[in-house]
Protein backbone atom coordinates (compact mmCIF):
# COMPACT_ATOMS: atom_id res chain seq x y z
CA UNK A 1 0.00 0.00 0.00
CA UNK A 2 1.37 3.40 -0.91
CA UNK A 3 2.23 5.36 2.20
CA UNK A 4 0.07 8.41 2.45
CA UNK A 5 2.15 11.06 4.18
CA UNK A 6 0.98 14.59 4.75
CA UNK A 7 3.75 15.40 7.21
CA UNK A 8 2.83 16.00 10.79
CA UNK A 9 -0.85 15.58 11.47
CA UNK A 10 -2.40 19.03 11.70
CA UNK A 11 -4.38 19.19 14.88
CA UNK A 12 -6.94 21.80 14.05
CA UNK A 13 -9.17 21.30 17.06
CA UNK A 14 -6.87 23.10 19.49
CA UNK A 15 -8.77 26.36 19.64
CA UNK A 16 -9.11 27.85 23.12
CA UNK A 17 -11.61 25.24 24.28
CA UNK A 18 -11.35 26.19 27.91
CA UNK A 19 -11.67 29.91 27.15
CA UNK A 20 -14.92 29.45 25.27
CA UNK A 21 -16.44 26.95 27.65
CA UNK A 22 -17.05 24.41 24.88
CA UNK A 23 -16.29 20.76 25.48
CA UNK A 24 -13.81 18.86 23.35
CA UNK A 25 -16.67 16.89 21.79
CA UNK A 26 -18.45 20.10 20.74
CA UNK A 27 -15.33 21.42 19.08
CA UNK A 28 -14.68 18.13 17.30
CA UNK A 29 -18.23 18.19 15.93
CA UNK A 30 -17.38 21.45 14.16
CA UNK A 31 -14.48 19.85 12.28
CA UNK A 32 -15.65 16.24 11.89
CA UNK A 33 -19.28 15.68 10.89
CA UNK A 34 -20.92 12.96 13.02
CA UNK A 35 -21.58 10.80 9.95
CA UNK A 36 -17.90 10.97 8.99
CA UNK A 37 -16.83 10.07 12.52
CA UNK A 38 -19.20 7.10 12.57
CA UNK A 39 -17.92 5.87 9.21
CA UNK A 40 -14.30 6.15 10.35
CA UNK A 41 -15.05 4.24 13.56
CA UNK A 42 -16.77 1.47 11.59
CA UNK A 43 -13.74 1.21 9.35
CA UNK A 44 -11.40 0.98 12.35
CA UNK A 45 -13.62 -1.76 13.81
CA UNK A 46 -13.45 -3.62 10.50
CA UNK A 47 -9.69 -3.16 10.36
CA UNK A 48 -9.31 -4.49 13.89
CA UNK A 49 -11.73 -7.41 13.85
CA UNK A 50 -12.27 -8.51 10.24
CA UNK A 51 -9.99 -10.10 7.64
CA UNK A 52 -7.90 -7.74 5.56
CA UNK A 53 -10.10 -8.32 2.51
CA UNK A 54 -13.07 -6.75 4.33
CA UNK A 55 -11.09 -3.55 4.95
CA UNK A 56 -9.90 -3.45 1.33
CA UNK A 57 -13.51 -3.25 0.16
CA UNK A 58 -13.87 0.08 1.97
CA UNK A 59 -10.91 1.68 0.20
CA UNK A 60 -11.14 3.90 -2.87
CA UNK A 61 -10.81 1.83 -6.01
CA UNK A 62 -7.40 3.14 -7.10
CA UNK A 63 -5.92 2.15 -3.72
CA UNK A 64 -7.82 -1.16 -3.49
CA UNK A 65 -6.37 -2.19 -6.87
CA UNK A 66 -2.75 -1.67 -5.86
CA UNK A 67 -0.56 -4.75 -5.86
CA UNK A 68 0.00 -6.25 -2.42
CA UNK A 69 -2.73 -4.18 -0.76
CA UNK A 70 -4.10 -7.14 1.21
CA UNK A 71 -0.68 -7.90 2.68
CA UNK A 72 -0.19 -4.22 3.55
CA UNK A 73 -3.51 -4.11 5.38
CA UNK A 74 -2.65 -7.32 7.23
CA UNK A 75 0.63 -5.73 8.35
CA UNK A 76 -1.21 -2.71 9.71
CA UNK A 77 -3.62 -4.96 11.57
CA UNK A 78 -0.74 -6.41 13.58
CA UNK A 79 -0.02 -2.95 15.01
CA UNK A 80 -3.54 -2.59 16.42
CA UNK A 81 -4.37 -3.62 20.00
CA UNK A 82 -6.57 -6.69 20.41
CA UNK A 83 -9.93 -6.65 22.13
CA UNK A 84 -12.73 -4.15 22.47
CA UNK A 85 -11.36 -0.58 22.69
CA UNK A 86 -12.09 1.29 25.89
CA UNK A 87 -10.74 4.49 24.27
CA UNK A 88 -11.14 5.59 20.68
CA UNK A 89 -10.64 9.34 20.65
CA UNK A 90 -10.13 11.89 17.90
CA UNK A 91 -6.85 13.70 18.50
CA UNK A 92 -6.26 15.42 15.17
CA UNK A 93 -8.13 16.76 12.16
CA UNK A 94 -7.07 18.23 8.84
CA UNK A 95 -9.11 18.79 5.72
CA UNK A 96 -8.88 20.21 2.23
CA UNK A 97 -11.82 21.13 0.02
CA UNK A 98 -11.48 21.40 -3.74
CA UNK A 99 -14.10 21.37 -6.47
CA UNK A 100 -16.80 20.45 -3.97
CA UNK A 101 -14.87 17.42 -2.71
CA UNK A 102 -13.45 17.26 0.82
CA UNK A 103 -10.39 15.26 1.67
CA UNK A 104 -10.33 14.83 5.44
CA UNK A 105 -7.49 13.42 7.56
CA UNK A 106 -8.52 12.24 11.01
CA UNK A 107 -6.24 10.88 13.72
CA UNK A 108 -7.57 8.61 16.47
CA UNK A 109 -5.84 7.23 19.51
CA UNK A 110 -6.99 3.78 20.58
CA UNK A 111 -6.51 1.89 23.84
CA UNK A 112 -7.39 -1.78 24.24
CA UNK A 113 -5.94 -4.67 26.23
CA UNK A 114 -3.44 -2.34 27.90
CA UNK A 115 -1.94 -1.14 24.59
CA UNK A 116 -2.13 2.15 22.69
CA UNK A 117 -2.09 2.93 18.99
CA UNK A 118 -2.38 6.05 16.85
CA UNK A 119 -4.47 5.59 13.71
CA UNK A 120 -4.57 8.10 10.87
CA UNK A 121 -7.26 7.81 8.21
CA UNK A 122 -7.51 9.83 5.01
CA UNK A 123 -11.11 9.96 3.80
CA UNK A 124 -12.71 11.00 0.55
CA UNK A 125 -15.51 12.74 2.44
CA UNK A 126 -18.32 14.18 0.33
CA UNK A 127 -21.00 13.99 3.03
CA UNK A 128 -22.65 11.15 1.14
CA UNK A 129 -22.94 7.40 1.59
CA UNK A 130 -20.06 7.00 -0.89
CA UNK A 131 -17.30 7.81 1.60
CA UNK A 132 -14.14 5.82 1.04
CA UNK A 133 -10.76 5.54 2.73
CA UNK A 134 -7.79 6.77 0.72
CA UNK A 135 -4.99 6.12 3.20
CA UNK A 136 -4.24 4.39 6.50
CA UNK A 137 -1.33 4.70 8.88
CA UNK A 138 -0.94 3.01 12.28
CA UNK A 139 1.67 3.68 14.96
CA UNK A 140 1.89 1.58 18.16
CA UNK A 141 2.45 3.74 21.26
CA UNK A 142 3.61 2.98 24.78
CA UNK A 143 1.17 5.48 26.32
CA UNK A 144 -1.53 7.98 25.43
CA UNK A 145 -0.63 11.21 23.63
CA UNK A 146 -1.58 13.17 26.75
CA UNK A 147 1.11 11.33 28.72
CA UNK A 148 3.57 10.90 25.87
CA UNK A 149 3.63 14.61 25.00
CA UNK A 150 3.34 16.06 28.50
CA UNK A 151 5.73 18.94 29.14
CA UNK A 152 7.48 17.48 32.17
CA UNK A 153 11.12 16.91 33.04
CA UNK A 154 10.51 13.19 32.77
CA UNK A 155 9.68 13.56 29.07
CA UNK A 156 12.23 16.28 28.33
CA UNK A 157 15.04 15.85 25.85
CA UNK A 158 18.48 17.36 26.48
CA UNK A 159 17.93 19.78 23.60
CA UNK A 160 14.58 20.85 25.07
CA UNK A 161 16.10 21.66 28.45
CA UNK A 162 19.04 23.50 26.85
CA UNK A 163 16.65 25.54 24.69
CA UNK A 164 14.58 26.51 27.74
CA UNK A 165 17.51 28.35 29.35
CA UNK A 166 18.19 30.93 26.60
CA UNK A 167 14.43 31.25 26.09
CA UNK A 168 14.08 32.41 29.72
CA UNK A 169 17.05 34.77 29.30
CA UNK A 170 15.54 36.32 26.16
CA UNK A 171 12.17 36.76 27.90
CA UNK A 172 13.71 38.45 30.95
CA UNK A 173 15.93 40.66 28.79
CA UNK A 174 12.98 41.76 26.62
CA UNK A 175 10.86 42.62 29.67
CA UNK A 176 13.78 44.46 31.27
CA UNK A 177 14.33 46.49 28.10
CA UNK A 178 10.64 47.35 27.82
CA UNK A 179 10.50 48.60 31.44
CA UNK A 180 13.68 50.65 31.06
CA UNK A 181 12.45 52.26 27.85
CA UNK A 182 9.03 53.14 29.29
CA UNK A 183 10.68 54.79 32.30
CA UNK A 184 13.12 56.79 30.16
CA UNK A 185 12.80 60.34 28.73
CA UNK A 186 12.53 58.86 25.26
CA UNK A 187 9.86 60.34 22.98
CA UNK A 188 7.12 57.85 22.05
CA UNK A 189 8.43 55.66 24.84
CA UNK A 190 5.33 53.46 24.84
CA UNK A 191 5.90 52.65 21.18
CA UNK A 192 9.52 51.84 21.88
CA UNK A 193 8.40 49.73 24.83
CA UNK A 194 6.40 47.56 22.44
CA UNK A 195 9.34 47.42 20.04
CA UNK A 196 11.50 46.14 22.91
CA UNK A 197 9.23 43.09 23.22
CA UNK A 198 9.64 42.04 19.58
CA UNK A 199 12.05 39.28 18.62
CA UNK A 200 13.23 38.57 15.09
CA UNK A 201 13.52 35.13 13.53
CA UNK A 202 12.13 32.02 15.15
CA UNK A 203 14.00 28.94 16.35
CA UNK A 204 11.99 26.05 17.72
CA UNK A 205 12.93 22.92 19.67
CA UNK A 206 10.50 20.11 20.42
CA UNK A 207 10.47 19.39 24.13
CA UNK A 208 10.32 15.59 23.96
CA UNK A 209 12.43 14.66 20.93
CA UNK A 210 14.70 17.68 20.48
CA UNK A 211 13.59 18.14 16.86
CA UNK A 212 14.55 21.55 15.50
CA UNK A 213 12.84 24.02 13.20
CA UNK A 214 13.70 27.56 12.18
CA UNK A 215 12.18 30.54 10.39
CA UNK A 216 14.57 33.29 9.43
CA UNK A 217 11.82 35.73 8.45
CA UNK A 218 9.51 35.91 11.45
CA UNK A 219 8.65 38.09 14.44
CA UNK A 220 7.67 36.92 17.91
CA UNK A 221 6.33 38.90 20.83
CA UNK A 222 8.46 38.67 23.99
CA UNK A 223 11.14 36.90 21.94
CA UNK A 224 10.07 33.60 23.50
CA UNK A 225 7.06 31.33 23.34
CA UNK A 226 5.77 27.83 23.85
CA UNK A 227 3.13 26.03 21.86
CA UNK A 228 1.97 22.61 20.85
CA UNK A 229 0.69 20.93 17.73
CA UNK A 230 -2.99 20.97 18.51
CA UNK A 231 -4.73 19.60 21.56
CA UNK A 232 -2.52 16.58 22.26
CA UNK A 233 0.54 17.17 20.10
CA UNK A 234 4.13 17.70 21.25
CA UNK A 235 5.20 20.90 22.98
CA UNK A 236 7.66 23.27 21.34
CA UNK A 237 9.88 25.99 22.78
CA UNK A 238 10.40 28.99 20.51
CA UNK A 239 12.97 31.73 20.89
CA UNK A 240 14.01 34.69 18.76
CA UNK A 241 16.86 37.15 18.61
CA UNK A 242 15.90 40.06 20.92
CA UNK A 243 16.54 42.61 18.21
CA UNK A 244 13.73 44.90 19.33
CA UNK A 245 15.14 45.05 22.87
CA UNK A 246 18.62 45.90 21.57
CA UNK A 247 17.27 48.65 19.31
CA UNK A 248 15.08 50.12 22.05
CA UNK A 249 17.88 50.17 24.62
CA UNK A 250 20.21 51.82 22.13
CA UNK A 251 17.59 54.46 21.37
CA UNK A 252 17.14 55.00 25.13
CA UNK A 253 20.90 55.40 25.59
CA UNK A 254 21.06 58.06 22.89
CA UNK A 255 18.03 59.87 24.31
CA UNK A 256 19.63 59.99 27.76
CA UNK A 257 22.91 61.24 26.23
CA UNK A 258 21.05 63.95 24.30
CA UNK A 259 19.25 64.99 27.47
CA UNK A 260 22.54 65.18 29.38
CA UNK A 261 24.10 67.38 26.68
CA UNK A 262 21.06 69.64 26.68
CA UNK A 263 21.24 70.04 30.46
CA UNK A 264 24.96 70.82 30.25
CA UNK A 265 24.32 73.48 27.61
CA UNK A 266 21.58 75.05 29.73
CA UNK A 267 23.87 75.09 32.74
CA UNK A 268 26.53 76.97 30.79
CA UNK A 269 24.01 79.55 29.58
CA UNK A 270 22.56 80.05 33.04
CA UNK A 271 25.95 80.46 34.77
CA UNK A 272 26.93 84.10 35.64
CA UNK A 273 29.67 85.57 33.44
CA UNK A 274 33.17 85.57 34.89
CA UNK A 275 34.73 89.09 34.99
CA UNK A 276 38.46 89.78 35.14
CA UNK A 277 39.26 92.84 37.36
CA UNK A 278 42.29 95.10 37.18
CA UNK A 279 44.64 94.90 40.16
CA UNK A 280 44.47 97.81 42.61
CA UNK A 281 47.31 100.18 43.51
CA UNK A 282 48.33 97.85 46.26
CA UNK A 283 48.41 94.94 43.84
CA UNK A 284 45.17 93.42 45.04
Amino acid sequence: MRAHSRGRVCLAIAVAIAATGCSTREWIARFVPPATDQYARRFIDTLQNQPAQAAVKLLVSRVAMEAGIVDSIATLQRYLPYGRPDTLQIVGVNWQTQNGSTRRTIAYQMHASGKWALIQLVLDDNDTDERRVEGIRVWPMDSSLQVRNAMTLRHASAAGVVAALPAIVVLVFSLYAAVQVVRSPLKRRWVWGIVALVGFGKFGVEWRTGAVTQQWIAVQLFGTGIGRDGLYGPWWIFLSMPGGAVLALDRRRRAIADQARSRAALAVVAAPPAYQTEPGPDGT
